[in-house]
């Protein structure tokens, strides 16, 4: 790989979005959880569609980062910290979700 220095300028916008991403997902998940019915989206696809959407958006973000193939110290962050985000996302998605069947 022929290196152009870029690393270093992306670097920091690529930190600040791993960052950002964060509070974007859980606003995200949060509308969605607003409008959900807590139906199944169908007889095979037994979850429903906020839960489709929360693990759509993480996914998204993941295939994003390591995608974009930049040095492993910067993919090594991103990835923690969307782990990060994905670990407060459930714990609060599965929160909201087990209330209305009685917690």
């Amino acid at each position: 790989t022929i290196s152009l220095g870029l690393e270093r300028t992306l670097a920091p916008v690529l930190r600040s979005w791993a960052s950002g991403q964060g509070g974007r997902t859980l606003r995200a998940m949060r509308r969605s959880l607003r409008g959900e019915s807590w139906t199944p989206l169908s007889t095979r696809e037994l979850h429903s569609a906020s839960a489709g959407d929360l693990c759509a958006s993480l996914e998204q973000s993941a295939h994003l980062l390591v995608g974009l193939d930049l040095p492993d110290e910067i993919t090594r962050f991103g990835l923690a910290r969307l782990a990060a985000v994905a670990e407060s996302c459930l714990a609060e998605f599965g929160e909201v979700a087990c209330a209305p069947c009685g917690g």
